[in-house]
């Protein structure tokens, strides 16, 4: 059963997260889209926003794991 969890993160977290799933983005530079990335049959996709909080979104069967090594 798909999982869906949204963290929201401060800026530097951020990057941190997106560093780390660099070698696995599939798409990037869409409107509201950073980037997607697809890790062990979990998509991972990261938002553009001006607020202080980013959001990204983990989307799979283990969602909740892959999202709580950041939290």
């Amino acid at each position: 059963m798909d999982e869906i969890v949204t963290i929201k993160v401060e800026q530097e977290k951020y990057n941190e997260i997106k560093s780390y799933y660099s070698s696995f983005i599939v798409k990037e530079n869409d409107n509201y889209i950073d980037y997607v990335a697809v890790k062990d049959e979990i998509t991972i996709t990261g938002y553009l926003s001006n607020k202080k909080k980013k959001s990204i979104v983990f989307q799979g069967d283990n969602a909740s794991k892959e999202a709580s090594i950041w939290n």
